[in-house]
């Protein structure tokens, strides 16, 4: 976890993406009979994403599984085994422990790869190249 940054802060992030992803799902979801499949559910902190015929890592994951939630794993998994999609759970730095690592590992998941998210302050000076602009967007709340 980078220094300065609370898991309440990866947290917050983490939402954010959430919120954001299930309403771009939800527009695919309303074409007429969902012919790409839009399903979701959440299931305490967790949100299980699916789009049986659209192969996007954002929408076919697992997000905010966290230490202590193994008893989700195993359902989860088959829920998009029995629908044809392999399961893919995020995991976040610091909602991580071994014990989680092992569940996920029976259940025949491995690490495949990282997801980045570069996060500053508002007030924090960014340094940028000189043809590109960085502005806060109106209206939309500081993460």
């Amino acid at each position: 976890m980078p220094a300065g940054t609370s898991l309440d802060t990866i947290q917050r992030i983490i939402d954010a993406d959430v919120a954001y992803t299930v309403s771009r799902m939800q527009v695919l979801e309303r074409l007429p009979g969902n012919p790409i499949g839009i399903a979701y559910r959440t299931v305490d902190h967790i949100t299980a994403l699916m789009a049986r015929h659209l192969p996007s890592p954002s929408f076919n994951r697992v997000v905010g599984l966290r230490a202590g939630d193994e008893r989700h794993v195993a359902p989860l998994a088959a829920w998009y085994r029995d629908h044809g999609v392999a399961a893919r759970f995020a995991m976040v730095p610091g909602h991580f422990d071994a014990t989680l690592g092992r569940e996920l590992a029976r259940g025949g998941c491995c690490h495949t790869g990282f997801h980045a998210a570069l996060i500053c302050g508002p007030d924090r000076p960014t340094t940028t190249a000189s043809d590109v602009t960085v502005e806060p967007v109106p209206g939309r709340p500081s993460v």
